[in-house]
Order: C-alpha cells, then structure tokens, then sequence
C-alpha cells in the first residue's frame, strides 16, 4: 500500500482550471486554486443597491497571502504587500465617483 504524501503548506492540492463554472458551496482540505468563474456574491447582493448608490464589494483572500497556514498564525512579513495593496484599492474606492469616466 502507498501512503498518502503529507502536501506542503500553500502546495495547491485541488485545481479547478480555467473555464471551470460552479455555483454553491465547495468544500476542500488544503489549497485550492479557482481559475474558473464561480457565482455566490451573496454580500453584493445583499448589501449592494446600485440604483440607491449604495455599492458594495466582496473580496476574498488566500490566507497564504497574510499567514503562515502551517503554523496558524499571522505573518507580518508575508501580510506586508497584501496591506500596501489593500490600501491602494481602498484609497481608489474613496477616490471613485459612479458615472465619472
């Protein structure tokens, strides 16, 4: 018998590849990588009214992107480019004015 290899942390373990279309929930252990299109939104639907220019944005974020997965806690070192760009869209959005080209 072969024994299951342990995957290392961040090792992408599930691909959904490009083309991929789903809707619901999905659940997996380990990484996952979506190049495909997938429908929940259900914070922009909930929350956001365009027509009353109440906009709204969801944004998810791979946790490798701030922590160390394998040890469960935050990383600074790694979280640094993720603030700098969360800032910068932040400081868009604020900036962003509906209807202006």
């Amino acid at each position: 018998m072969v024994a299951a290899r342990q995957p290392a942390a961040g090792e992408i373990t599930t691909l959904l590849g490009r083309g991929a279309s789903f809707e619901g929930k999905l659940t997996f252990e380990g990484t996952v990588r979506i190049d495909g299109r997938f429908k929940g939104g259900h914070i922009t639907r909930h929350y956001g009214q365009p027509a009353a220019h109440v906009h709204a944005l969801q944004v998810e974020l791979a946790q490798c992107a701030y922590m160390d997965e394998a040890a469960g806690g935050y990383d600074v070192a790694r979280a640094a480019p993720l603030q700098g760009l969360l800032r910068a869209v932040i400081e868009a959005l604020l900036r962003w004015q509906p209807g202006a080209a």
